[in-house]
């Protein structure tokens, strides 16, 4: 059976506050270094189990502490120290029995220093998740505090809100109920309206009827009138232009009739005046001429009278 043996330049690397702290998962680095102390103290229990079975002396292949795959107390204190990969194995040399119970016995104190770094990280990390849990708790206090209040807040805006909305929707039944009143009297009033204006509007169609037909009966007599005129035109006038008289009946029309007749008229009171001045005239003259004809009667009279004497007194003598 062959005997294990250790890498003489394997080294386990402590576990630093600060990376366990700031590491986003501290435990990683842990268990990391948990599994090589685990694989070192397996190697060792098998390498004296070996040893054992073999009968190997204290003395010989005794093995250096300073070379055994374990760390010392300092690798753990030194923050600084690194783990190193070696990229070609040494030879390994026979691990003695005495060696391999040194070995077991430093790799049981790292793994129990591992283990109190362990479990100072885990109070940590608790210490942690217990002011997590105040803060959280700090919050749901508050949210439910806030939600609280504005509940409060939101069923007492309600209450008046709905208190405000019922008073005005009496305010506002009360004012439909109004209107609607209201609107009835408008109805009514608005069919009384419609029935006078129909009984109205039939009153005024037959009048307007009646009206259409006396004015029919007017056009026609109209025509008649303007066919044959009641007045003959005047025989003196000696205009040039076409009258009343001349046009044909069917042109003629009643301010035609009334312009022709309104300048025959005209005319006619001329004429009337040139007659009334000459009227004037006659009889100032036949005043005249009468007081000529007496004045010339009573002449001759008196000379008649005179030459009756005169021939008297001749005849007499």
């Amino acid at each position: 059976m062959a005997t294990p043996t250790l890498n003489k330049t394997s080294k386990l690397l402590p576990v630093p506050l600060s990376t366990a702290v700031r590491h986003s998962d501290p435990f990683v680095l842990i268990e990391r270094q948990s599994r090589q102390l685990q694989d070192d103290l397996q190697l060792l229990l098998d390498a004296q189990s070996a040893g054992l079975s073999a009968g190997l002396s204290n003395t010989a292949n005794d093995y250096r502490s300073t070379g055994s795959s374990t760390p010392t107390p300092s690798h753990l204190a030194s923050p600084r120290t690194t783990m190193t990969i070696p990229i070609r194995q040494p030879t390994r040399k026979k691990i003695s029995l005495k060696g391999a119970r040194r070995g077991i016995l430093k790799s049981m104190d790292e793994l129990l220093t591992l283990k109190e770094e362990e479990r100072r990280i885990v109070d940590v990390e608790i210490g942690h998740r217990r002011d997590a849990v105040r803060e959280v708790d700090a919050f749901i206090s508050k949210q439910k505090g806030l939600e609280s209040v504005l509940t409060e807040a939101q069923r007492e805006h309600e209450s008046l809100r709905i208190q405000n909305l019922q008073r005005e929707s009496r305010n506002l039944e009360k004012h439909i109920m109004d209107l609607e009143n209201q609107l009835g009297e408008m109805k009514a009033r608005h069919r009384q309206m419609l029935n006078e204006i129909t009984h109205l509007q039939n009153s005024i169609d037959s009048k307007l009827s009646s009206y259409r037909e006396s004015l029919a009966l007017v056009h026609k007599d109209v025509q008649i009138y303007l066919q044959s005129p009641p007045i003959q035109p005047l025989r003196f006038t000696t205009s040039d232009t076409p009258t009343f008289y001349t046009l044909h009946p069917k042109r003629r029309t009643l301010e035609m009739a009334k312009e022709h007749w309104h300048n025959e008229g005209t005319l006619l009171r001329q004429r009337r005046r040139k007659a009334d001045h000459e009227i004037s005239a006659l009889k100032e003259g036949g005043r005249t001429w009468h007081k000529v004809i007496s004045t010339i009667s009573s002449f001759e009279t008196s000379m008649q009278k005179k030459m009756s004497q005169i021939i008297r007194g001749f005849s007499g003598s």
